[in-house]
């Protein structure tokens, strides 16, 4: 039988309820971890405790609010006695350039895709390093690299996250906390769904998507949950401030495949 690489380690997940999210915290349990996922719906929540036979627990809050953030990290380590992972996933998408893009809306993408890596960070940090260290992982994305048309609120955002990632690495470092984040490209998740069934052909949209990678396919969530668990475990002990591109080689370059 192979050592479970994440035995007895806690780990908290935003965004855990579907997609990514769920993909990484599954992947933690099956490797030994106590898994906490963070969402708002409570019903999907609910439903990812079922699948998984209460291997994962689900807590609800906004982990855009730094009173429920707080309140969700201390309670996970006053009732585990640590924590090991932090893995900031939650994210929304906003299509529409900045002209467009209420104050309203702007806020919201900011709030949940980098105020929540700053709060959530916040509040972990302090834990991880009375117990000598810890893992944080951030969710960026590719376009935190570059721009894509009608993007402009969610590609800033993204971008914040990578800058983060390496100021929280920096100054935490000799506190044994390295953090770290993923870039994915096109994975085969609702948000991506949602946008392709808003075109006129969703299926040459899928199509178009898939072929941009040279790999010639979107990836999975799994993908990236493999990616996040290299990240997690002892043998990633040397990296920190580091972004991981998984992308099947999007960003390589426009080739005509």
């Amino acid at each position: 039988m192979n050592e479970l690489k994440l035995k007895n380690k806690i780990a908290i997940v935003t965004g855990g309820t579907k997609g990514i999210g769920k993909a990484i915290a599954t992947k933690f349990a099956y490797e030994g971890a106590s898994v906490f996922i963070v969402g708002r719906n409570k019903q999907a929540g609910e439903k990812v405790v079922k699948e998984t036979q209460g291997q994962i627990s689900f807590i609800q809050a906004d982990v855009s609010k730094p009173d429920e953030v707080k309140k969700l990290v201390d309670q996970t380590v006053q009732q585990t006695g640590r924590l090991d992972i932090l893995v900031n996933n939650a994210g929304v998408q906003h299509e529409q350039n900045i002209e467009h893009t209420s104050p309203e809306d702007w806020d919201k993408v900011m709030n949940v895709n980098l105020k929540s890596v700053f709060l959530c960070s916040k509040y972990a940090i302090p834990h991880m390093r009375h117990q000598g260290g810890g893992k944080i992982i951030n969710t960026a994305s590719i376009d935190g690299y570059w721009a894509e048309p009608n993007l402009g609120a969610y590609c800033t955002s993204k971008g914040g996250v990578l800058s983060l990632t390496k100021s929280i690495a920096l100054d935490f470092a000799r506190d044994g906390v390295l953090c770290n984040c993923i870039c994915p490209g096109y994975i085969e998740t609702e948000m991506t769904e949602s946008y392709m069934n808003a075109q006129s052909d969703p299926e040459h949209a899928r199509n178009q998507l898939a072929n941009r990678h040279p790999v010639q396919r979107m990836g999975k969530p799994e993908d990236i949950a493999e990616a996040a668990f290299w990240l997690a475990i002892q043998e990633s002990n040397f990296v920190t401030g580091q972004s991981i591109t998984v992308d099947g080689g999007l960003t390589l370059g426009n080739i005509d495949f």
